[in-house]
């Protein structure tokens, strides 16, 4: 095989080049996973976790209920051992779509 020298020129190019298309695959793999922060280097938005006696609160149901709409799957939850958690975004989403009353 040959040895080819590149010269500066030529390197810049292909550096130009290279920079182009990862800008490239950057917006590809944003609109595929509709994240804004891989564009922009933004922090994603926390989630705030809900134990049951805070879920039980903002529904206005007792615990028993609870645990039954999760037992039916009316309310998706997480589990850390023996405790229960809920992601304060799902449940909102869950009451407006009608899907808790």
């Amino acid at each position: 095989m040959k040895d080819e020298k590149m010269n500066l020129e030529e390197i810049s190019n292909m550096m130009a080049t290279l920079v182009d298309e990862v800008k490239g695959l950057k917006e590809v793999v944003a609109s595929l996973s509709g994240a804004r922060s891989v564009m922009t280097d933004e922090k994603p938005k926390e989630r705030k976790l809900l134990r049951t006696p805070d879920l039980c609160f903002m529904l206005g149901k007792a615990p028993v209920t609870i645990y039954r709409m999760v037992r039916k799957g009316e309310i998706k939850a997480y589990k850390n051992g023996k405790e229960l958690f809920f992601f304060e975004d799902e449940v909102e989403h869950m009451i407006k779509a009608g899907k808790i009353i």
